[in-house]
Formats: structure tokens, sequence, C-alpha cells
């Protein structure tokens, strides 16, 4: 198949909302259009539609509460008039909901190994050509939990454009301590337990200060601010975390499960070690250990991790070298041009025979509601996210073309 002209790329978040899935998703969209190819940005409508306006990117809404049979509808018509002929899916139940009806290959990327994310990654395979594992672990979960097959799946680690600020020239007057900075708000799935633990070692943080970044509890705001080694820092844009990141030395990662995280490959990009757990996801192979960073078990991170950042706190010269080569390998593995080469390429060779395709089509309700949304407690909701469980919204009588 030749290259494609106009590309429709989706997401679950609005343009100006979300985190790591949009994060992803807006990074290809740049990169997309810089090669040339149209980009068509099918997400729930942002409140601020600036960055589709500085991208020159045409946007097709689908919002949660919206009725999702005739969001459904609109979008084959939207496709249908702007003669998309690739689709590639980051979580968004109306696009995943109208694969059997695409005129266009479809992409589909997971994100996550559980929860509706993986499932509707999962939804409907047989109309799907080629769905995206971002980690070896995400990989074997599609094939084994999901049935998906491996003719169908294939693994494409994240990747995220260089940033100016990551090419500009290192301080020459630097901190003697050694600067920890931690993303994971108060999260047991980021490990946030694990780093709290790790603080009980007051003695061990001599020399390390650790800037604590995400929405806390009241409790555990008061807990933090008993060590004077941690500055909490709240929840900031992503820009302005960009900003800060190059004045770190360390990223502390201990995830139990993720995908390809975002936040790891930003902090490497900007020549900040990470020190991560052996958790579910790629963290373990992003980086060589020693090298790039280290890979400390989640059955005893706390004290491994205080081992690595003590040891690079008594080495200064080291902790350069390594910082330097976390950005080096994000240059050799993880820049943006190199996923969205392999998206196109996997999109020239299309599975699905489209020929004989549905005339109805099933649409799932929207899989992703916090209780803020929902207008409260909303327990349904949480129960069906958190089981993997996609709900039915109706039935769509597709028009013959």
């Amino acid at each position: 198949m030749p290259e494609p002209k106009n590309i429709l790329l989706s997401c679950s978040a609005p343009p100006d909302k979300g985190s790591g899935i949009l994060a992803y998703a807006k990074e290809l969209a740049k990169e997309f259009k810089r090669l040339g190819i149209d980009v068509h940005f099918m997400s729930p409508t942002p409140s601020d539609p600036s960055w589709l306006e500085e991208n020159g990117l045409k946007h097709l809404p689908t919002d949660k509460f919206d009725d999702q049979v005739q969001s459904a509808r609109n979008a084959l018509r939207y496709i249908a008039r702007h003669d998309i002929d690739l689709a590639i899916n980051n979580d968004n139940p109306v696009l995943q909901s109208i694969a059997p009806a695409l005129p266009c290959p479809l992409i589909v990327v997971g994100h996550l190994n559980s929860t509706t994310i993986a499932a509707l990654a999962c939804h409907q395979p047989r109309w799907t050509d080629h769905i995206i594992a971002i980690s070896n672990d995400m990989l074997s979960c599609f094939i084994n939990s999901y049935g998906i097959s491996p003719c169908k799946c294939t693994v494409v680690l994240n990747g995220i454009s260089d940033h100016p600020l990551a090419r500009a020239e290192a301080p020459s007057v630097k901190d003697a301590r050694l600067k920890a900075v931690f993303l994971g708000g108060w999260d047991r799935r980021k490990g946030s337990d694990l780093l709290l633990k790790a603080l009980q070692s007051h003695s061990r943080w001599e020399g390390v200060s650790l800037d604590w970044y995400g929405e806390l509890p009241t409790a555990i705001e008061r807990k933090l601010a008993r060590f004077q080694n941690v500055q909490i820092q709240g929840r900031v844009a992503h820009e302005e975390l960009l900003r800060r990141m190059p004045a770190y030395d360390i990223l502390i990662f201990p995830s139990r499960s993720e995908g390809c995280p975002m936040a790891m490959i930003e902090a490497m990009s900007m020549a900040v070690i990470p020190i991560v757990s052996d958790g579910v996801g790629a963290m373990r192979n992003m980086i060589d250990n020693g090298q790039h960073g280290y890979v400390c078990s989640l059955k005893n991170w706390p004290q491994q991790m205080l081992a690595c950042a003590e040891h690079l706190r008594a080495n200064p010269a080291l902790t350069e070298h390594m910082k330097q080569a976390a950005r080096s390998r994000f240059l050799r593995d993880f820049e943006i041009s190199r996923v969205a080469a392999r998206l196109l390429e996997l999109g020239r060779f299309p599975t699905v025979d489209r020929r004989n395709t549905p005339r109805r089509v099933s649409i799932l309700r929207w899989h992703r509601i916090s209780n803020a949304e929902a207008g409260g407690l909303n327990l349904m909701n949480r129960v069906c996210y958190r089981l993997g469980i996609l709900r039915r919204a109706g039935v769509l009588d597709v028009q013959a073309p």
C-alpha cells in the first residue's frame, strides 16, 4: 500500500488534559505532520483548542456523555468525507467500536496490560489489522490472556521528540547534592508506598534531596512534611515539568505495573538516570543495569534503591557519565521518529479483508469515567474499569456505500 495522506489518530483524553496516553498521541501527531501527512485528531472536545490550532490538526469530537451510537455514525461519515487512509487508536472506544465498518487499515496501540484499557485494545481483533504492545510483558498478556494472534501483535516501544531543553548545555555550577525526582503522586501502582518506606531510613538520605510531584492525600502530605530532604511539588503542567527536569540527577521509578512509561523516556532524554523496578512493563528492558540506570527488585526495592542512590552520591564522576549514557540510550532507541516509521510500515501491510464488512455494528459505552466526571461515586464504573468489562451502548446500522 502507498504511504497514507490522511491519518486519523485517536485518544481517550482531550488534547489539553491527560498524561501518558495523551502524550504519546500528541507526539505521534506532531511527527506525522512533520512528515507531511494530514492528521485528524479524534478525542473528547478540549476546553482549550490552541494545541490543535498551533499544529494544524483537524478535530473529530467524541465526547464521553454524548450518544455513543450517534458519535460512531458521525465518525464514519467524517472518515469517508476526509478520505482517511489509516486509523491509529489510542484507547478511544468510538473508533474501536466502528472497526468492522472502517474503509481503511486500523492499528491499535495498547497502553496497559489490564483494566478496560487492555480490554478495549483487544476488542474485535478480527477487524484490527495490528495491535501494538508497548512492552514484552504486554505482548505476552495480549497473546496468552486475550487470545490475540502473534501475527497481529507486535512490540513497538514508546518514543518522544527530542526537547530543546535536552540539547542545552548543562549548568557550569552544580549543586553538590544528588537531586532525585518522583512523579507518581500517591498511587500504589506507581510504588508510592515503597518510596515512603525508603524515606524511613533517614541517615541514608544524607546528601540526597527529593522532589515529589503529583496529587497527595492530606495525611500523606503530613507524613512527607516530616522529612527535611523532601519537597512536595504537587501537580504541575507538563511543559513546566520538562523545564525543571534537567536539574535532576535521578528519576525514582518504583512502579509495580506500567506499559512503556513516557515519564521515564522524558527523564532519559534530559540526561536523568532512572532507578526503576522490575515490575510488569518495559522498564527493565529500557536500560542496561549499571550503564543507563539501575533496576531494583520489588521484593526489596527500598533498600536496593537506596544502595544505588548512595553509590551515585559517593561517585560524582560516575553520576555524570551515567547521565550522558541515559541520554544516549534515548537518542538511540526512544525518539518518536522511530515509532512513527514503524507504524507507517505496519500500515502498509493490512491483515483485514474489508470487502465484506458487516452492516450492523455494536457500539460500546465510554469505558473510563471518573467519579468526578460522573458527579459522584459510581461503583459500577469503577468495577467495570478495573475488571476490564466493556459495556454496550447500542447498535449502529451501517449504510451501504
